[in-house]
């Protein structure tokens, strides 16, 4: 559970979140009409807030990495692995996760630890731990473009952009619309590697049509020397 978010300038008002559900809402005075637009009262900011301290990818000139921030430090207290821990981020170092609190039972130690006890994870690392404390996702396990991922399973959670509330199970940011049914088999319990499977043999017969059409139309003339070829490579693929 996310517990605060802060930083180190006065000017931010902190967010402190209670158990359950919590709801952002805009201020309204009387003298508001349905003229008066609810944007600008920070809720895409938090959201970009805490997917920064959670290791999202941090890009020159997008999102919280501007010259306007430059100094700041972003932090959110979060419960992970039963340990209420500090995680705070540098936007003019946005590289390294600084972790206060307790963390000896977590299954991906720190890449070093400072005199003051602050634990450091790279970005990599750090995203690596989070998938195992947030989703289970074994950082040992086998990876290919299928496999789910952290900042595939937290867009569902973390949901940023226009429209990004239209759908309950497809992703603004088009994942795919195979990949999305995997990550959602993952995340309700469903069998997500049979899934995986059928994404990746319907890619295969997508290229063995595409290879048929070359042939048949001359354009890959020579590649397959003959039909009988080009079947032997049809079922090559299918196995």
């Amino acid at each position: 559970m996310i517990h605060r978010v802060f930083a180190n300038k006065p000017s931010f008002h902190s967010v402190t979140f209670d158990v359950g559900v919590n709801i952002i809402l805009a201020e309204k005075s009387r003298s508001s009409s349905d003229k008066d637009t609810r944007n600008g009262v920070g809720k895409t900011t938090l959201l970009e807030i805490i997917n920064f301290c959670l290791g999202a990818a941090a890009n020159k000139g997008k999102g919280l990495i501007i010259e306007d921030l430059s100094g700041w430090i972003f932090s959110i207290e979060i419960t992970l692995l039963n340990n209420r821990v500090q995680v705070s981020r540098k936007i003019d170092d946005p590289t390294l996760i600084y972790v206060c609190g307790e963390n000896k039972d977590w299954p991906i130690p720190e890449d070093y630890t400072e005199l003051d006890g602050t634990h450091i994870y790279t970005v990599e690392r750090w995203n690596l731990l989070l998938g195992e404390a947030l989703f289970s996702l074994n950082a040992h396990m086998t990876i290919n473009k299928d496999t789910p991922k952290l900042r595939g399973m937290l867009s569902y959670f973390l949901r940023l952009g226009f429209n990004s509330y239209s759908d309950p199970f497809i992703l603004p940011r088009k994942a795919g619309k195979g990949r999305d049914k995997v990550n959602v088999a993952y995340l309700i319990g469903l069998d997500w590697e049979f899934l995986a499977k059928l994404r990746e043999f319907a890619e295969q017969l997508a290229d063995i049509a595409a290879l048929d059409r070359g042939i048949r139309s001359g354009i890959l003339q020579g590649t397959a020397s003959s039909l009988d070829e080009f079947a032997l490579k049809c079922h090559q693929l299918e196995l």
